[in-house]
């Protein structure tokens, strides 16, 4: 194996900051994504609303709502113009 030159110090400083902007980059995307997917957990109270006002129409209990609710959230539904379409999906 062939040994690797060291590095000088201004070298090795400008590489770990290359690393520490990098890392501060991927950080702010996942703090982004998941900011995003808590505002769709904002819509929880208008989806209770939303089943407590349909879940007639479906013939279904109550109960069901939050299981419903977690599927909505996992398959890309929660927002409220896209319950309708959601439950649909999920098979009622």
């Amino acid at each position: 194996m062939a040994k690797e030159p060291k590095l000088t110090r201004e070298e090795q400083i400008e590489k770990v900051q290359d690393i520490i902007e990098e890392r501060n980059k991927l950080k702010q995307e996942i703090l982004a994504k998941r900011k995003q997917a808590n505002s769709k957990v904002d819509f929880y109270p208008q989806f209770q609303e939303f089943w407590a006002q349909n879940r007639k129409k479906y013939n279904q209990s109550k109960e069901i709502g939050e299981i419903i609710w977690i599927h909505l959230l996992s398959s890309g539904y929660a927002e409220p113009e896209k319950f309708e379409e959601g439950i649909k999906h999920f098979g009622l």
